[in-house]
C-alpha cells in the first residue's frame, strides 16, 4: 500500500509519495507481511517534456516490475512528444500492449491459467463453508455439492461481464483452459482422497460434474475480475502539460491485470486545471488524512456519522407509529432512505463549502515551494497515523517530492537513491552524454 497526493494550480504541479512496499503473498490480511522503505513511485515519463506518472498498490504486473516498463517507454520515446496528455496515456499503453519481450504468449497465457487455478480453489473452498454442505450429513453431502455448483452455475450466467471483456474472451479460455483445468482438478482431488481428504470427492463421481466446475470456475474469474484482482491491480496516476495545454491535468487509471495480449485498464478520474477551476488536492491509496485536511472529517468517521443517522431515523420512525398504535407505511423505507440520501448530499455539501472551498482559493495562489511543502506534509501527517494507530507500516519511509512546471519539466525537491551520487561520478557523466 502507499500514499500519494497532488496539489495543482495553474502554474504547477507538486507530487510527493511515500516510499514503502508490502509484500504479502497475495493475503489480504496481511498476516506475515514484510514491509521495505525503499520503493520508488514516481518518474518522469519523458527526458525532455513536463509529464510524470505515480503507481500505487502492486509494483509489479504479471511478475514485471512497473518501473522497468516506465522507463523503456522513456527511453524509446526519445524526443518524441504529442499535444495532449491523454495522448502520452494512449501511447503509454500502445508500448506496454506490443512489449513482445517481456509480455510473451505462452507465459501470459500460463499465468493466467494459474489465476484460473486460483479461482476454483477459492470456489472448492467456499462449497465447503456453505451452510447447506456444513449441515448435511456425510451422506447426503455429494448430492449437496452438485446442487450449489448447479445452483451457482445459474446465478453466474445471468450475470453480466464487466464492459472490458467480451463473450470471445470467455469461449477462447473455455476452449484453451477448461479440459486442463478439469483434469487437473481431478488429479487434485485423487490427491486429496488419497491423503484423507473427501470433502470434495464427489466431484469424481462425474467427469461431467468436474466440467460443470470448470466452467463455473473460468466463467466466475472473467465475471468477477475486479473483485479477485483487487489486491494486485495497480493504480497509474499521468499528469503533467501536453504540448499544447497551458495548464496541468491528471488522469488515474487501474490496471487490473493482463488477458489474452491486452491490459486490462479502466478509467477512474480525470482533472483538468482551467481559467475557472484554478486549483485542486488530491490523494490516491491511503487517503483518510488528506481528507480529513482537505473536508475536515475522513472517510471512515463519515460513513460511521451516516449510519448512525440511518439507525436513528429509522428506529425513531417505528417507535412514532407504536405510539400512534398505528402500523408503518408501505413505503416508509423508501421514504428513510431518501432522508438518509438527503442527509449525506447535505454533510458533504457543508464540508465542501466550509473546509474544501476556501483550501482550494488559497492553492490558486500559493506559491510552487509552499505547494510542495503542503503535499509532503500530508504524506508525513499519514506516515505518522499510520505509525501510532494501526499494527501495519504500509505508508512509512522517506518522502520523494518533485514539481511539474510547463518551462522547467518535472524537477525534484526530495529524491532518495539508493546509492551516493558523489560516490558514483561515472554515472552522472553518463547521464549528462544522454542528454547533450
Amino acid at each position: 500500500m502507499t500514499s500519494e497526493v497532488i496539489v495543482m494550480n495553474k502554474s504547477a504541479i507538486a507530487i510527493a509519495a511515500d516510499s514503502a512496499s508490502t509484500v504479502s503473498n497475495g493475503d489480504p490480511s496481511l498476516t506475515g507481511a514484510r514491509y521495505f522503505k525503499g520503493t520508488n513511485k514516481i518518474f518522469e515519463l519523458s527526458n525532455i517534456d513536463p509529464v510524470g506518472i505515480m503507481i500505487y498498490n502492486a509494483a509489479e504486473i504479471n511478475d514485471i516490475p512497473w518501473e522497468l516498463l516506465i522507463k523503456a517507454y522513456r527511453k524509446n520515446l526519445s524526443t518524441k512528444n504529442f499535444n495532449t496528455l491523454a495522448e502520452y496515456c494512449e501511447d503509454f499503453f500502445n508500448y506496454i500492449n506490443n512489449f513482445d519481450e517481456l509480455f510473451q504468449d505462452h507465459e501470459m497465457k500460463e499465468y493466467l491459467f494459474n489465476e484460473i487455478i486460483n479461482v476454483a480453489v477459492f470456489l472448492a473452498t467456499n462449497i465447503t463453508k456453505n451452510p447447506e454442505y456444513i449441515d448435511a450429513s456425510t451422506e447426503d453431502r455429494p448430492s449437496v455439492i452438485l446442487k450449489i455448483i448447479s445452483k451457482d452455475l445459474e446465478i453466474i450466467k445471468e450475470h453480466p461481464l464487466p464492459n472490458y471483456f467480451t463473450d470471445q474472451d470467455v469461449e477462447q479460455a473455455m476452449v484453451e483452459f477448461k479440459d486442463r483445468l478439469t483434469q487437473g482438478l481431478q488429479e487434485s482431488l485423487e490427491d486429496a482422497a488419497k491423503q484423507g481428504d473427501t470433502s470434495l470427492s464427489a466431484l469424481l463421481d462425474s467427469i461431467n460434474e468436474l466440467d460443470n466446475f470448470s466452467i463455473l470456475s473460468i466463467s466466475t474469474f472473467f465475471k468477477h475480475y475486479s473483485y479477485f484482482k483487487e489486491q494486485s491491480s495497480t493504480g497509474l496516476v499521468f499528469m503533467g502539460f501536453g504540448q499544447s495545454e497551458s495548464f496541468p491535468s491528471y488522469y488515474e487509471k487501474h490496471c487490473l491485470g493482463y488477458v489474452f495480449n491486452r491490459f486490462i485498464i479502466v478509467d477512474k478520474e480525470y482533472f483538468n486545471i482551467t481559467r475557472n477551476k484554478g486549483a485542486t488536492i488530491a490523494a490516491f491509496a491511503q487517503d483518510s488524512m488528506v481528507n480529513t485536511f482537505v473536508l475536515g472529517i475522513s472517510a471512515e468517521t463519515s460513513q460511521a456519522y451516516t449510519n448512525f443517522f440511518k439507525q436513528e431515523i429509522t428506529e425513531f420512525a417505528q417507535s412514532l407509529v407504536a405510539e400512534m398504535e398505528r402500523e408503518l407505511p408501505e413505503n416508509i423505507l423508501d421514504l428513510l432512505e431518501h432522508s438518509h440520501q438527503k442527509y449525506i448530499k447535505h454533510t458533504r455539501s457543508l464540508a465542501f463549502e466550509m473546509n474544501f472551498s476556501p483550501l482550494r482559493d488559497v492553492i490558486k495562489f500559493l506559491p510552487i515551494k509552499e505547494m510542495a511543502h503542503l503535499a509532503e506534509t500530508m504524506i508525513s501527517l499519514q506516515s505518522l497515523k499510520e505509525k501510532f494507530t494501526s499494527p501495519t507500516e504500509t505508508v512509512s519511509g522517506p518522502v520523494d517530492v518533485a514539481i511539474i512546471t510547463k518551462n522547467e519539466g518535472l524537477v525534484w525537491l526530495n529524491r532518495k537513491h539508493f546509492f551516493d551520487l558523489e560516490l558514483n561520478s561515472r554515472y552522472t557523466h553518463r547521464q549528462s552524454r544522454e542528454f547533450n
